[in-house]
Order: C-alpha cells, then sequence, then structure tokens
C-alpha cells in the first residue's frame, strides 16, 4: 500500500461544493426524493466552513439537509454549521451562536439521541407517519420496521409525535 495525502477539505475550497453537490445527489436518489440544486446561501456556508470533520462532516450536514428538505426547493442547511466561520486571511471571527457545546459523555449521548429523535420524526413527516411499506420511515431510513419501532420506543415516539 502507498500512503495518499491529501490536504484538508478547508484548504480544498473548490472541493466542498463538488462534493456537497455529489451527496446530495445520491441521498436523494437513494431515497427517492427530487434535487433541485443547492441554495446559494448555503453554498456560501458550506465554502466559509473550516470542517474540522473534513468529508465525513460534510456528508453528514448535506444528508442532514435533503432530510429536512421539502423535495420541492433548493437544498437549504436548516442550521448554522459552526460557532466559528473563516476570514480570508485564516482569522477566526466569532459567529453569533446559541450553540451549547457537550462537555460531557453524558451530555454528548443526550445530544445524539436529540439528534436522533429529530431525524426519526422528521422522516416520519416525510412519510406521512408510515412506518413500514413502500415509502415508509424504515424504508427511507434503510432499516428493518421492527428495528425503527424499537429505536422510536427507546426515544419516546409515539404517532401524537408526529
Amino acid at each position: 500500500m502507498f500512503p495518499i495525502l491529501l490536504p484538508a477539505l478547508r484548504e480544498r475550497t473548490d472541493d466542498i461544493l463538488l462534493l456537497a453537490v455529489f451527496f446530495a445527489w445520491k441521498l436523494c436518489k437513494k431515497i427517492g426524493k427530487p434535487f433541485r440544486g443547492i441554495d446559494e446561501k448555503a453554498m456560501d456556508e458550506l465554502q466559509q466552513c473550516q470542517w474540522p470533520g473534513n468529508i465525513r462532516e460534510l456528508e453528514n450536514v448535506i444528508e442532514q439537509a435533503v432530510i429536512i428538505n421539502d423535495g420541492q426547493s433548493l437544498l437549504g442547511l436548516g442550521r448554522q454549521l459552526t460557532d466559528r466561520i473563516s476570514t480570508k486571511n485564516n482569522d477566526h471571527i466569532e459567529a453569533p451562536s446559541t450553540l451549547h457545546l457537550p462537555k460531557t459523555l453524558s451530555e454528548i449521548k443526550r445530544l445524539q439521541q436529540q439528534t436522533e429523535r429529530e431525524n426519526i420524526l422528521s422522516i416520519l413527516k416525510i412519510a406521512n407517519g408510515r412506518i413500514r411499506g413502500k415509502n415508509g420511515a424504515a424504508e427511507l431510513l434503510n432499516l428493518k420496521p421492527t428495528t425503527l419501532e424499537s429505536r422510536m420506543e427507546k426515544l419516546g415516539i409515539s404517532k401524537s409525535n408526529i
């Protein structure tokens, strides 16, 4: 094997939009949602982000954006990417944020559960509350219906939450 060294994503800003479009198109195709492009404001935010998580973080951000997108409009991010944005000379300025970064393992677990809960709820809304069958939430999440139902029970999600 030969090691391949790639510069960090923040050093390859020209690649950010190409990767974002690719990830969005791939996921839209997977879940059967039309891809209409990426909103200009979202593209600006994507290019300003420092991407500490590199390509995996970009893919996760795009995945969340596709999930919450209605399939009729351009893809928007739906949230602020980070609490820091870059400037041209690589200094950093604080962006307004109410984001609370977790400091303990229990806070991280709680944030993970909250994110998973919001993700499942958004998919259930897209699936009009259906869990099973064609275009049901389980299919959109690529999960067995019983697995999704188990996660919903664990996270306190019921039909009344949808």
